[in-house]
C-alpha cells in the first residue's frame, strides 16, 4: 500500500543537473563557434588566392611561358633619314659637284697642304686644302679647283661652284661683297708664287652638267649636249693679273642680267680668264659626264 501512494517523479535527468550543465554548454558553444569561424575564414582566403585554371580545349596546346625580350638601349642612336636619291645611271663615282645636287654623304676633306705652292699642281692642292668652302653671314658654298683653258690658249686654275650652291654665291655678292672679295684675294695670295712662275690666273665659275635645262641661266651660258645633258658655265670672278692678288668680281647687276636671259659680254678679267671648253684635244678639263659628248 505504501508503494502505491508514492508521489510521481518524472523520469530522466534531474533538473539540478541541467542547471549545473548550462555553463559547460555555453563554454563548449563558444569554443566550437570560434573553431568554425577560424576554419571558414582560412578556407575562404585560400579560395580567393588560388588562381582559376581553365582546362585547354581539345587539340590546343598551351605554350609554355616565354621570357620577356631584353630591352635595347637606343638612346645613343642618331636619327637618320632615308631620302637619299641615287646618282644618275652610269655615273658612279662622280664628284659631288657634277651631280648638281647636294651630296647625300659627307665630302671627304682633301689632304691638308701646308707647303709653299711653287707650281700649278701645288697651287691646286693648296686651294683645295685651304679654300674649299666659303662661309660668311649665312652664305655657304663649296669650291672644287680644276685646271682649264681660256680663250687665248693659256691656262687658268678655276674654282668650280656647283649650280645648287650658286644662290649662296649671289647672296655673298649682294650682302657682303667686301668679305667675298677679301676671301678670293687670300686664295690668290696663297698661290701667288706659283701663278707668277707658271703664268696662270685664278678664276671662279659655275660649271654643271644637269639632265634638265636649269632655270635662271642665259642661253649663251647653256650648251645642249648630244648625250641629253646641258653644259652650264657662268663666269664669276678672276685675278686681274697673274702677278697680283687683285680680284675682278662680277657685279650683281651683271648676274641678274644673265638670269633674265640677256647675253652679257665683257672684256673684264672675270670674263676673259674664265673657263672655256673646246671639245677637242686642247681641253685640259672636261666634266666626266661629258666624256665623248659633243654640242648639238
Amino acid at each position: 500500500m505504501e508503494s502505491a501512494h508514492q508521489p510521481f517523479r518524472p523520469r530522466g535527468v534531474p533538473r539540478w543537473i541541467l542547471w549545473a550543465a548550462v555553463p559547460v554548454v555555453l563554454a563548449l558553444g563558444f569554443v566550437t563557434g570560434m573553431a568554425i569561424a577560424t576554419y571558414r575564414t582560412d578556407s575562404t582566403l585560400q579560395a580567393e588566392t588560388e588562381p582559376t585554371i581553365t582546362a585547354p580545349t581539345a587539340g590546343t596546346a598551351t605554350p609554355p611561358p616565354q621570357p620577356s625580350a631584353p630591352q635595347t638601349d637606343t638612346s645613343f642612336l642618331i636619327p637618320t633619314t632615308t631620302t637619299n636619291e641615287p646618282l644618275a645611271p652610269g655615273q658612279p663615282g662622280e664628284h659631288p659637284l657634277e651631280t648638281n645636287s647636294r651630296p647625300t654623304e659627307p665630302i671627304t676633306a682633301p689632304p691638308k697642304f701646308t707647303g709653299p705652292a711653287t707650281s700649278l699642281a701645288d697651287a691646286k692642292k693648296a686651294l683645295a686644302s685651304d679654300f674649299g668652302v666659303y662661309s660668311h653671314e649665312g652664305a655657304v658654298f663649296r669650291v672644287e679647283y680644276q685646271r682649264m683653258t681660256h680663250t687665248n690658249g693659256g691656262h687658268s686654275l678655276v674654282g668650280i661652284i656647283d649650280i645648287s650652291d650658286y644662290p649662296a654665291w649671289e647672296k655673298a655678292v649682294k650682302d657682303s661683297p667686301v668679305a667675298l672679295t677679301a676671301w678670293l684675294q687670300k686664295a690668290a695670295e696663297r698661290v701667288l708664287d706659283a701663278s707668277r712662275r707658271d703664268g696662270f690666273h685664278i678664276a671662279w665659275a659655275v660649271i654643271g652638267t644637269p639632265y634638265q635645262r636649269p632655270a635662271g641661266f642665259a642661253d649663251n651660258e647653256i650648251t645642249a649636249m648630244d648625250n641629253d645633258t646641258y653644259l652650264v658655265i657662268r663666269r664669276l670672278a678672276s685675278t686681274l693679273d697673274h702677278t697680283k692678288t687683285v680680284i675682278s668680281l662680277r657685279s650683281l647687276t651683271s648676274l641678274q642680267q644673265s638670269a633674265a636671259n640677256k647675253a652679257v659680254t665683257s672684256s673684264d678679267p672675270w670674263a676673259t680668264y674664265g673657263p672655256v671648253i673646246h671639245f677637242d684635244g686642247t681641253d685640259v678639263y672636261r666634266p666626266s659626264r661629258l666624256a665623248g659628248a659633243k654640242p648639238r
